[in-house]
């Protein structure tokens, strides 16, 4: 699965590199003004500061200086999470710009991806700017394989251990504003904040501008504004809204314990704080405290019944504690609520995945497909490997049916996928339970010795 962009018809599209798609937009003079590269979906990191940067440095010659710049938080056309970072390539003994790159990261649940932009140039970007934000807002997740495989399925990638921390608050991106005039919108709301500050020293003065820090990518600075608004907010009514603030961009930085202290502090204080409750409950899932992390998410599930994310997070969390009864009872109400939902989330995604666990060094995902591309020949379940460093293993565990298996009297065949060969193993004419798949799927992976070819890495 890959990154789609809704490219120009007036650029010139080719395959590049390591499995990237390449796009290029000539000037007059038949040079390329603008050189645009982009690839396949990954695993969202638990990590994504180093991902980013490591991304824009990515592609260029060893020993290059590279100065990251500016940052801007926005959304898809579709409502995804975008976020635009500009960088600078320089010689490392001369300092000469060798290059610019606007990057552009995208968050699909559990998935990420990158694009970027480069240019000899800042001008460049200047010139096409309402095409380049345009083309960047159009990204959206594309299921479909780059080849056809045999097995004739379509699934999009599994979940990370982690989810990025829920949003505070949604981020405004005018559709065809440029990266550059949004920013600068930001900076004169920035100095707008800083100047009433100077004037009267507020709670909800630093709070303010943590949250405008936080659209800019300055996540150290958003943390000293929120501590600042804390200590302020003592008694006040906005220290709830601190803690959880600062409680996010801590957990952005990977400081997870701080985080779950400041959200549980908020918690006590008060009970209905259904952000930071769902926060709380996903750094608790990813420390193993599962039975802590279904309470928190029940919770957060009393107070919105319709919200599939949360209720997937209690799927997991129930195939975690092997309470397989009530997970079924939960994914039928999730799908229900999944497939009349009016989220732009729910409409393009195809399945979910229900559940996550370990097989000796590997960690194995588990996927239901909710909306088939091809009702005719689907994988109802599939159970995907990664190795310790989070790459894909070419073997997979399917549970798949097709209208001639249905006609048949058989709909459903077990089989394993191996790169593009897959071979059936038996067919059931009843779809088994959950819990025996996922023994199955176990003992498969575990007779077929995988080697984890990242363990001495």
């Amino acid at each position: 699965m890959r990154l789609f962009l809704e490219v120009p018809e007036t650029w010139e599209q080719k395959q590049g590199p390591n499995q990237q798609k390449l796009a290029l937009l000539r000037g007059a003079d038949g040079k390329a003004e603008l050189i645009l590269t982009y690839g396949e979906l990954v695993v969202l990191p638990d990590e994504q500061v180093p991902w980013i940067e490591q991304s824009a440095r990515s592609d260029l010659p060893t020993g290059t200086m590279v100065k990251l710049g500016s940052s801007m938080q926005g959304q898809t056309t579709a409502g995804w999470p975008m976020r635009l970072v500009e960088a600078q390539a320089q010689a490392a003994k001369t300092n000469q710009l060798l290059e610019v790159r606007l990057c552009a990261f995208y968050a699909f649940l559990e998935h990420g991806a990158v694009a970027i932009l480069r240019a000899a140039d800042p001008s460049r970007f200047e010139a096409h700017r309402e095409q380049i934000m345009k083309l960047f807002q159009s990204a959206r997740p594309d299921w479909k394989r780059l080849q056809q495989p045999i097995c004739l399925h379509e699934f999009w990638d599994l979940a990370a251990d982690r989810d990025t921390q829920r949003q505070e608050a949604a981020v405004e991106a005018a559709p065809a504003a440029a990266a550059g005039e949004a920013e600068r919108k930001l900076e004169e709301r920035l100095s707008q904040i800083d100047a009433e500050l100077a004037q009267k020293v507020t709670a909800l003065g630093h709070i303010s501008r943590g949250r405008v820090l936080s659209q800019l990518g300055r996540v150290v600075d958003a943390v000293a504004a929120f501590q600042a608004g804390l200590e302020l907010a003592q008694e006040g009514p906005h220290r709830g809204e601190a803690q959880r603030l600062l409680g996010t961009a801590l957990a952005s930085l990977g400081r997870d314990a701080e985080a779950m202290q400041l959200w549980e502090a908020a918690l006590r204080a008060n009970p209905d704080d259904v952000d930071a409750r769902y926060n709380l409950a996903q750094a608790q899932y990813n420390q193993g405290q599962f039975a802590s992390a279904l309470a928190n998410w029940q919770g957060v599930a009393e107070k919105e019944p319709e919200d599939f994310l949360t209720l997937r997070k209690v799927v997991q969390t129930l195939h975690a504690l092997e309470r397989y009864d009530e997970a079924e009872a939960v994914r039928k109400k999730l799908v229900a609520i999944w497939r009349q939902s009016d989220d732009p989330r729910a409409r393009l995604l195809r399945e979910y995945v229900i559940d996550q666990f370990r097989v000796g060094p590997f960690v194995v995902h588990a996927v239901e497909t909710v909306n088939p591309a091809n009702p005719g020949f689907f994988a109802v379940f599939a159970f995907r490997v990664f190795d310790s460093h989070g790459h894909v293993v070419p073997f997979e565990v399917l549970i798949e049916t097709s209208e001639y298996a249905r006609q048949a009297g058989v709909p459903y065949v077990l089989g394993v996928k191996t790169k593009d060969r897959f071979k059936g193993l038996r067919t059931t004419s009843q779809l088994p339970p959950y819990v025996d798949l996922k023994k199955t799927a176990i003992s498969l992976i575990q007779e077929a010795g995988l080697p984890d070819p990242h363990a001495h890495a």
